[in-house]
């Protein structure tokens, strides 16, 4: 590895990683290649939280569904007021 740049993978104070770009050759980067990675990092890092927090949330969900359910199936369960 010759010439190389890299992105931290960041997304509101929180660090996933980094992506990182390496040339064998020596080669000279622009700072419109680097711009370009820093944008698909930032790009990347808000994916890898959206998908954390959908992640949360669907466990989230499902462990009311299934109190509801241990509610509903309990002796007693609930009452429907008929």
């Amino acid at each position: 590895m010759r010439s190389s740049m890299l992105a931290p993978l960041s997304h509101r104070d929180v660090t996933f990683g980094t992506i990182n770009v390496s040339y064998l050759k020596e080669r000279r980067i622009g700072s419109g290649a680097l711009q370009l990675l820093v944008t698909l990092s930032s790009q990347a890092a808000l994916a890898i939280s959206h998908a954390r927090l959908v992640a949360s949330l669907r466990s989230s969900y499902l462990s009311t569904i299934q109190s509801l359910a241990r509610a509903v199936d309990a002796p007693g369960g609930v009452k429907t007021g008929k």
